[in-house]
């Protein structure tokens, strides 16, 4: 076989081999060690097969005298703001928290599930839900929540305080309070190999061409 036959045949091989690499479905598992720096303001996570990146809390002070931590137990990632009333993520005393997920690279999300903790088993959790701070879901109650193909690489989850918190009782009562238990994403295919070995095939056909003639 010619060299250039068979630099065309790995370059395809690259190619090819670089996107299924990566092309199933991961899940990015947040109640155990997947996740580092629990207890402090920055968190991050890797799954050890492409789902990698950090963690961003908002709001990320509380006030001069308490401190915003990432919390975690077996149902997933939550929020400490000092003197909250919980470690999930909620609404309580009129604020909204959030934790933003930053992948290291571009992933198609698939799912986020979530572990409801609020009063009468959850009924009046809900949550919203960014993709590269585009809303792609509001006051949403699905668990798990299914994307639409979204592609990026930050993904928001939000316990959104509204008026409505203090409907049926009142804000100590019915504000939301629910954590992160997982999120289920593709990362997108990147044959830069590929594409490398098919630069080259293409320099050494130039060069065969030009010393025929």
């Amino acid at each position: 076989m010619k060299l250039t036959n068979l630099l065309a045949v790995a370059a395809a091989a690259a190619f090819l081999s670089a996107g299924s690499a990566s092309a199933a479905v991961q899940t990015l598992d947040l109640t155990g060690a997947q996740v580092s720096g629990v207890g402090t303001a920055f968190g991050s996570f890797d799954n050890g097969t492409g789902l990698s990146g950090t963690i961003d809390l908002t709001p990320s002070v509380c006030g001069p005298f308490c401190t915003t931590t990432l919390t975690q137990t077996s149902d997933g990632l939550g929020f400490n703001r000092g003197a909250d009333l919980t470690e999930g993520l909620d609404s309580a005393f009129f604020i909204s928290e959030s934790l933003t997920f930053n992948f290291a690279t571009t992933v198609i999300f698939d799912s986020v599930s979530f572990t409801a903790l609020g009063a009468f088993g959850g009924a009046f959790d809900d949550w919203d839900i960014s993709v590269n701070g585009a809303t792609v879901a509001s006051a949403s109650k699905d668990n798990p929540y299914i994307f639409n193909g979204e592609t990026g690489e930050s993904l928001t989850i939000s316990a959104i305080y509204t008026g409505a918190d203090f409907a049926n009782g009142g804000e100590f009562f019915f504000f939301d309070n629910f954590r992160v238990k997982s999120i289920d994403a593709t990362v997108v295919p990147l044959p830069a190999a590929g594409w490398l070995l098919l630069a080259g095939v293409g320099g050494l056909a130039a060069l065969k061409r030009r010393k025929k003639a």
